[in-house]
């Protein structure tokens, strides 16, 4: 059994934030900014494309009213929302979760250096896309 399993079974001690019947949300224990928070389904999905889309709409409900919670009771600016959905993406723990990374104006999120299209690989990366694979 996975570790937030564990949490959401009351197997490991956490303090919940706020939870529903579907959607649990604690605190990462190793956060960026205090008041990192994790979002979880309590059911175990692996990753995003396992996870069913209602349980993605609750999620998303669940991320706004936390995340409204940071901004307004500890007085953050804003908050990034993070998924790493695979190993090569950085995912660690293989149940579906959301950082809400809490942020001030004076900080800034460090993203890969961004890459350029060439001649005619826009329209090739657009046709693998949309295709039904």
């Amino acid at each position: 059994m996975c570790i937030f399993c564990q949490m959401i079974n009351g197997e490991i001690p956490v303090t919940p934030i706020w939870e529903s019947d579907d959607v649990f949300v604690f605190l990462d224990q190793n956060p960026v900014n205090f008041g990192h928070c994790l979002v979880v389904p309590k059911k175990h999905y692996e990753n995003i494309e396992e996870t069913p889309e209602e349980v993605l709409k609750l999620i998303s409900g669940a991320i706004k009213i936390v995340g409204k919670k940071i901004k307004n009771n500890l007085g953050y600016d804003g908050y990034n929302v993070v998924v790493n959905n695979g190993e090569v993406a950085g995912q660690e723990v293989f149940h579906t979760h959301w950082h809400l990374i809490p942020m001030t104006v004076t900080e800034k999120i460090i993203w890969p250096k961004t890459k350029s299209y060439h001649d005619g690989e826009m329209e090739t990366v657009i046709q693998k896309l949309r295709s039904d694979n």
